[in-house]
């Protein structure tokens, strides 16, 4: 051992908390060598190509079209519109809590991008940025000297084609970052880079923390792999830079953790069990689904039927195996690595365990932690696509020569390739239709802003600082497309946090009590109280069934169920005021003018004074 390498490994050394370096591949010795060589090569990069080709034109409204967007764009981006032209929501207390929440990483980016470009556009860029880390993910497996050109071009293949990784990165949001980074970590493990790997981790720290939790315990994983037989100074190493890894992370979650805690805590799961919206909400978290259900449903997930194939026969065939045949594939690929064939699958066995055990602790800690199933569905889905690149991609690993292993390497990634594309289908869910399994809906993009675009191009007409009352089934997409402050709909009624919800639900049962009333003064006090200009009519809530159009979820539907039992619809407040306050008619919406109502109440009532 030199005297560098001493020093290097020595308990004081600076150098030796830090991870070494990969072996990459220069670029210029990637070219093939032999003819063969380039036919393989050529092949590889022909399927790929033709594949991204009809992914890019069934994804063009979610790659570039900007009214078509991810319904959590209702839940998390609307509070960015107070940095573009108009800076509305700047005292919005509902898009104040959103903002909290977000990690500092989104809050800057969109913070530069929306005054450029708008806030509907951004989201765009920050879905491309994620598709270039799988980019870059890529790149470093294709130079790495334990990776290559199959294996690179393989994890593009099966992060486009899994809709559920579309779908988590459709949209621009922080979760959006998860697999792209995964993938980056997982290039990291299998060409032996620690610092990709490392990388990779703080990143997801700045960016979605449940992956980062992860990534985080996949890389003790490793520490623990082969402790036994590690020399003292190989397992001093590995613990010293796990724990300068564990303290980065922990410095880079240290801004938002400071920030949430003005929200203060969580819900306890014993709280939780006793506040019905954790059952019987649209977010329904309670009761917890099995765990064996949730990870073996999306351990398959990447070769699940979805799409459309060449051999409709084939495909249709398949997709009647359901789950089972998801997991003769995986036996497949397992099988494979028992015969010697390919390496041990470290960094999918890794993630398995490492989904596995922050599930459990997320279940102990719920809701800390955040969704406990939020771990199994991603560290599952990505043990499965490293899996898939780890063993086709590296398959015999001792053949001899080098040359020879890549060309068999790219022969069987363009097989895996063709074999997935008829089998299971393309992996695009195109406008109109559902995954077999319903994971997304338009390829990850359920909201489009055409639907209701009469409607937007009005609201956008009134002052920035209106604010708009509405059933909190009606309108969710209000705020988001128009930058328009509105009250609690069903995107904002978040509840893993206890003031917040708390604050959230006083707001919504306000409103309810508001819309359903029958003394005018009690309406206008409410528009006093909240700031409210105008209201959302949807006529269709407002007919002889408005007790049962009128209901929300649990707890809010105690609400409705206490209005009188004698109270008729002709009695309701909303709907006595005066016609001329009425701004805009298109069925089924109505909006109404509160200054105008009260305008002309109040000449009503002093016409009616003067007369004799």
């Amino acid at each position: 051992m030199t005297d560098e390498t001493r020093h290097r490994l020595s308990i004081g050394s600076v150098a030796s908390w830090l991870p070494p370096r990969g072996h990459a591949v220069p670029w210029r010795a990637l070219r093939p060598r032999s003819r063969l060589h380039w036919v393989s090569c050529g092949l590889l990069w022909a399927i790929l190509a033709v594949y991204a080709a009809t992914w890019i034109g069934a994804h063009d409204g979610y790659l570039f079209d900007p009214r078509l967007q991810n319904d959590d764009a209702r839940t998390s981006l609307f509070p960015f519109h107070r940095y573009g032209p108009e800076a509305t929501l700047t005292d919005d207390p509902i898009a104040n809590d959103v903002l909290v929440r977000l990690p500092p990483v989104t809050w800057l980016s969109y913070r530069v991008l929306t005054p450029l470009v708008g806030l509907h556009a951004a989201s765009k860029v920050m879905q491309l940025v994620c598709l270039a880390i799988v980019g870059l993910a890529a790149g470093v497996l294709v130079r790495g000297r334990r990776g290559g050109l199959a294996c690179g071009l393989l994890l593009v293949f099966f992060m486009l084609h899994t809709p559920f990784v579309v779908n988590r990165i459709g949209g621009g949001h922080p979760r959006g970052f998860a697999f792209p980074l995964m993938a980056l970590w997982i290039a990291g493990v299998t060409t032996g880079s620690h610092r990709w790997r490392f990388g990779a981790v703080v990143a997801t720290a700045l960016t979605y923390a449940p992956a980062m939790l992860i990534l985080l315990t996949a890389e003790g994983m490793f520490m623990l792999a082969g402790l036994r037989a590690s020399r003292r100074h190989v397992l001093v190493g590995r613990i010293k830079r796990l724990a300068l890894l564990s303290a980065v992370c922990a410095a880079c979650l240290t801004p938002h953790t400071i920030a949430t805690m003005r929200y203060g805590p969580t819900h306890t799961l014993e709280q939780a069990r006793q506040d019905p919206v954790f059952v019987h909400s649209p977010r329904r978290v309670l009761p917890f689904e099995p765990p064996v259900t949730v990870g073996t449903r999306y351990l398959g997930h990447p070769f699940r039927a979805n799409g459309s194939g060449p051999v409709a026969p084939l495909l249709e065939s398949y997709d009647r195996l359901g789950v089972v045949g998801s997991l003769l594939v995986i036996a497949g690929l397992a099988g494979v690595v028992i015969a010697r064939r390919a390496p041990l699958p470290a960094a999918a066995l890794a993630l398995l365990a490492a989904a596995a055990l922050a599930y459990i602790a997320a279940r102990l800690l719920a809701f800390r932690l955040y969704s406990p199933a939020r771990y199994l569905s991603y560290g599952t889905v990505a043990a499965s696509v490293a899996l898939v690149v780890s063993v086709v991609g590296m398959l015999w690993p001792t053949l001899r020569p080098r040359r020879l292993r890549a060309i068999r390497r790219n022969f069987a990634a363009v097989a895996a390739i063709t074999l997935s594309w008829l089998v299971t289908g393309d992996g695009m869910i195109r406008p109109g239709t559902r995954a077999r399994d319903g994971a997304v809906n338009h390829n990850g993009m359920s909201i489009d802003e055409r639907q209701h675009a009469p409607l937007y191009a009005f609201i956008r007409t009134l002052p920035a600082d209106s604010r708009i009352a509405l059933h909190p089934r009606d309108g969710a997409g209000i705020t988001y497309w128009t930058g328009r402050a509105t009250t609690e709909h069903l995107e904002t009624l978040t509840p893993w946090w206890v003031e917040p919800w708390r604050r959230a639900r006083a707001r919504t049962e306000d409103t309810l009590r508001a819309l359903y009333a029958v003394d005018p003064r009690e309406l206008m006090a409410y528009c006093d109280r909240y700031g409210v200009t105008h209201l959302l009519i949807h006529a269709g809530r407002y007919t002889p069934a408005f007790r049962e159009h009128a209901r929300v979820f649990p707890p809010f539907d105690e609400l409705v169920d206490g209005l009188p039992a004698d109270l008729r619809l002709e009695q309701l407040a909303v709907l006595d005021l005066p016609p001329a306050a009425v701004v805009y008619r298109n069925p089924p919406w109505v909006i109404l003018d509160i200054d105008r109502a009260r305008i002309v109440t109040a000449a009503s009532a002093k016409d009616l004074s003067h007369e004799p």
